[in-house]
């Protein structure tokens, strides 16, 4: 976490500009507020037909979160990669709404992106197989 005083800029009207040219290449900043409201959120998970991520924004401090959509980065292991390849088809949906249908082997990869659309309360996020 990085905070700035104002006597850093005071003496240095460049500080903040060089700090974030410094830093390498693909590094991500976030605010504080999306910081208290990561922090607050609550993600339950369940294997009921597919694979379920279920993400709680609750007021006062995932107020952020009401005006900006957040994504989730999961990195999965070998094991849980190889099993779902033999699917074929998945579907991914997030709040009942289908979003797309894709092949398992070009979607399961090292990592997994799970985005969440802006709003309070609660958001599903489900990957499960096509019928």
């Amino acid at each position: 976490m990085a905070v700035f005083h104002d006597r850093d800029i005071a003496y240095q009207q460049d500080f903040v500009e060089r700090l974030f040219d410094a830093l390498p290449t693909g590094y991500k900043t976030i605010s504080m507020n999306q910081y208290v409201g990561l922090l607050h959120a609550r993600i339950e998970s369940a294997a009921n037909g597919g694979w379920l991520r279920r993400f709680q924004f609750d007021e006062p401090y995932c107020t952020y979160f009401s005006n900006h959509p957040s994504s989730r980065q999961v990195w999965l292991s070998d094991p849980w990669r190889d099993r779902p390849t033999a699917l074929q088809d998945l579907v991914i949906s997030v709040d009942g709404k289908t979003l797309r249908t894709t092949n398992a082997a070009d979607f399961l990869q090292e990592s997994l992106t799970i985005d969440v659309p802006a709003g309070l309360a609660a958001h599903e996020w489900k990957l499960s197989r096509a019928h």
